[in-house]
């Protein structure tokens, strides 16, 4: 027997389908001479005459009210089956939060070892703070990922500027024209 919503093929006997798990109808049995699709049953009429209500059935095909559907239970929705949470939109991904990786490895070559290897342990907890959901804590470590990315480039400054002191007063600094 095969799914009507998703189209897999499940076992005869089966009540609800394996893959999509909507209720399985069986397909109805056809009678020789009948056109393939017709269903016979009470609302079937002549050829060439339109369909008309039954004697005793008030007036609307399936006796529903406004807004409703046959078989419809309070609080579900239209195309909802039993058991069936209704759809919930997906959530909207939060925004992107930098994670200064590039920055922090650069810092930690060329400027400051210590203060690099910092900001490179906080730029790599933003991505799997993300993926876990926490939002404020990703926010939190990229921002300390930067912080700690400028202490480390302004180390290396303080550290050039030094050494360049220093070598100008020790006169290991080749004056031009000599």
């Amino acid at each position: 027997m095969f799914c009507r919503r998703c189209g897999t093929q499940n076992e005869d006997n089966a009540k609800r389908c394996v893959r999509c798990g909507d209720p399985l109808i069986p397909a109805p049995e056809q009678q020789p001479g009948q056109p393939f699709g017709q269903q016979p049953g009470p609302l079937t009429q002549p050829p060439g005459q339109p369909l008309t209500q039954q004697p005793g059935q008030p007036s609307g095909q399936y006796n529903q009210q406004p807004g409703q559907y046959p078989n419809q239970q309070p609080g579900q929705y239209p195309g909802q089956y039993p058991g069936q949470r209704p759809y919930q939109r997906p959530a909207a991904p939060p925004p992107n939060v930098p994670n200064h990786l590039a920055e922090s490895i650069v810092v930690t070559l060329f400027c400051c070892l210590i203060t690099g290897i910092v900001a490179i342990i906080y730029s790599t907890q933003v991505n799997s703070k993300l993926q876990q959901g926490d939002y404020a804590g990703a926010v939190d470590s990229s921002n300390k990922a930067k912080t700690w990315s400028w202490v480390s480039f302004g180390l290396g400054l303080v550290g050039i500027v030094i050494r360049i002191i220093l070598m100008a007063a020790k006169g290991a600094v080749p004056r031009p024209g000599y």
